[in-house]
């Protein structure tokens, strides 16, 4: 089936300020109750410039007619893709949008008013093509408070600028290996996970025709299951651009709901990184250090989880070793 569009019915263009028009692309299936509360959000920012395009994989009839309802409702653009793969349906967005800046978030998301515009300043560097803002926590329930624990996407409240050499083996500074024994490295995240995550971050869209789009073998919806995000952001800074990590531009991500849902997104978690590094660890010595050291990183963890009496984090762990290593 090939993609469907219906016209933005809000124009958001507006010269005054000498603003760069963006584009915020958003990727939706099958979770109308969380898009119904992300596109408010998105349409109520404090910038001037801006459209949003909503690309739906949607499989229910239903989902499809909520979702064009409340796209509508906020003047956003929306296209029917109906074929598999988040990497293919953010491609497709993105070939469409009409901004200068490409932005992307998910529908589990609710952003700051201010968080297009934290992002587009970090632009006026010819040099950069990415920019990553700061993800916290929505709920503080206990499933959050584990996701956090897990597999947490903030990265703290530090500015960070990343080039090819924090991609080199010398980046990995004695402050990471210092931290080990935890799962959450924050703002020492190594390059290029430090960047930040396809759930908040932006993009010149240039970078799209020098470096290539998202890996259509990657992300969700495919068997590689995530890291197309991550994997843009690596090819970003082998090319010789930087990145920013911008803790002011803030978005609220809505966390896994309960245990089963966030064991599934551990093992998968670890599946991506997986798939992400295989990509280029035949030619590539920071890619082989990272698996590895990504494999011996889980197993300590896991150690230290036992030795502490930490059961489930022990197990949830395990699962993400588990995806690393590819087993059942």
């Amino acid at each position: 089936m090939q993609p469907t569009f219906q016209r933005s019915l809000v124009d958001r263009h507006d010269d005054k300020g000498g603003k760069p028009f963006a584009s915020i692309v958003v990727c939706t299936k099958n979770r109308y109750e969380h898009l119904e509360q992300c596109l408010p959000s998105l349409a109520s920012l404090n910038y001037p410039n801006y459209e949003i395009i909503v690309v739906d994989d949607s499989t229910s009839r239903d989902q499809v007619s909520r979702n064009q309802k409340v796209v509508c409702d906020v003047g956003a653009k929306y296209i029917f893709n109906g074929r598999k793969g988040k990497s293919l349906a953010q491609n497709i967005g993105i070939r469409v949008a009409k901004g200068d800046i490409i932005a992307t978030t998910d529908d589990d998301c609710i952003a700051d008013k201010c968080w297009l515009r934290f992002l587009v300043e970090n632009f006026s560097d010819p040099t950069v093509m990415c920019v990553a803002g700061r993800t916290k926590s929505l709920l503080s329930n206990e499933i959050s408070q584990l996701f956090e624990g897990l597999a947490s996407f903030d990265r703290g409240a530090k500015r960070r600028v990343f080039d090819r050499k924090s991609i080199s083996l010398w980046s990995q500074s004695p402050k990471l290996f210092s931290r080990i024994l935890s799962k959450q490295f924050c703002e020492m995240t190594p390059a290029p996970w430090g960047v930040g995550y396809g759930n908040n971050i932006a993009y010149k869209k240039t970078v799209f025709d020098e470096i290539g789009f998202f890996d259509e073998g990657l992300g969700p919806g495919t068997p590689a299951a995530a890291s197309e995000d991550t994997d843009l952001v690596y090819r970003i800074l082998k090319a010789g651009y930087k990145a920013i990590y911008d803790p002011r531009a803030l978005i609220f991500h809505r966390h896994r709901s309960n245990l089963r849902a966030l064991e599934q997104s551990c093992y998968l978690y670890g599946l991506g990184q997986r798939s992400l590094l295989l990509k280029y660890i035949r030619n590539d010595p920071y890619a082989l250090f990272c698996y590895v050291g990504g494999i011996i990183h889980l197993c300590l963890v896991i150690l230290k989880h036992r030795f502490e009496g930490k059961k489930l984090m022990c197990s949830l762990t395990m699962r993400e070793l588990y995806g690393w290593l590819n087993l059942r």
